[in-house]
């Protein structure tokens, strides 16, 4: 286990689907305003998850954890799990640079061919 917590941001958010939705929101948000609550959570590795599970390959591994993908995937053997493909959220073009690294450096190579499709998420797979 690492010795690692991630702090989550817990915030209401409302939007309106219409009019009348929109006269209870209004109402509900005089109520509160805001509501924010900071917790820490104890974390496991993937591996650590895994393997109490005894999963022994991954077909495809997607992370979406806003911003923490780096700190995941280091927890994550991925030689071990060999994924067929793996689907990373990419937040900045540093982030986009520590994950493509990443992969590069386990042997993978990035699916370009769905960029116009999700501009989001980046895709890897093994190199040939």
């Amino acid at each position: 286990m690492l010795p690692l917590t991630l702090q989550f941001l817990i915030a209401m958010i409302a939007s309106a689907i219409n009019e009348r939705l929109q006269r209870k929101l209004d109402y509900a948000l005089e109520e509160v305003r805001v509501l924010k609550e900071k917790r820490q959570v104890p974390t496991i590795t993937l591996d650590d998850l895994l393997g109490r599970a005894g999963v022994a390959h991954v077909d495809f591994l997607s992370l979406d954890i806003e911003g923490a993908e780096p700190a995941a995937l280091a927890g994550f053997s991925i030689g071990r799990y060999q994924p067929g493909l793996a689907c990373v959220e990419i937040h900045s073009a540093e982030h986009g640079r520590a994950i493509n690294e990443h992969f590069t450096l386990h042997g993978y190579r990035e699916v370009t061919a769905y960029r116009s499709m999700d501009p989001i998420n980046r895709y890897f797979a093994p190199a040939p």
